[in-house]
């Protein structure tokens, strides 16, 4: 089965020409990390317990970043390579992302896209065609320019993610706020 298209935002892998590859990563990292650098503690909380916080939205994509040039590096220089799952869910339940802060998770970002941006630079036609197996989101021979496009999927999708998060969270304050011990009970008498 081969996806064309992100069945849940809708993002299409082909519609990123090469040529936009720098920038929406360096905008997409600019864009999340604003998200995360609010700095509020809607940020480092979940909104629900199944759903995780902007602040670890913000870490898994800094790690996608770093963990992307790495493979660019091994599909350049292997034939054919296979590369696993990062295991994300198991990062955040290791606690990788604990001790991480909104600044620095901001910083990071910008830092890990500089990064991989200055790389993308250098590599040819060629290069971007280089063939890889991926696991995501089915098995399926890939190349290093589609592992580029799914960098800027996981910058969009993680940033809308992030953003609902903050919605979901700011909301959940609101109800709390309107349920503070008012000495009335929900029906509106004494409790």
């Amino acid at each position: 089965m081969s996806v064309d298209a992100c069945p849940t935002c809708g993002f299409e892998w082909s519609r990123v020409p090469d040529e936009a590859l720098a920038s929406r990563i360096c905008s997409g990292a600019e864009r999340l990390g604003e998200v995360v650098a609010t700095g509020s503690s809607a940020v480092t909380s979940r909104p629900l317990p199944e759903v995780w916080s902007p602040l670890e939205y913000g870490a898994h994509t800094r790690d996608v970043l770093l963990l992307m040039r790495d493979r660019i590096v091994v599909a350049l220089n292997s034939e054919n390579p296979s590369f696993t799952m990062m295991h994300p869910d198991q990062r955040v339940d290791a606690g990788l992302y604990r001790n991480d802060t909104p600044s620095l998770v901001a910083s990071d970002l910008t830092t890990a896209a500089d990064l991989l941006v200055r790389f993308v630079g250098a590599l040819s036609d060629s290069d971007l065609s280089r063939p890889c197996q991926y696991v995501w989101p089915e098995p399926e021979t890939r190349s290093i320019r589609w592992m580029l496009q799914q960098v800027v999927h996981e910058l969009e999708h993680h940033t809308a993610d992030a953003n609902h998060g903050l919605a979901l969270n700011a909301n959940q304050s609101h109800i709390e706020t309107e349920l503070e011990p008012t000495g009335e009970s929900p029906s509106g008498g004494p409790t």
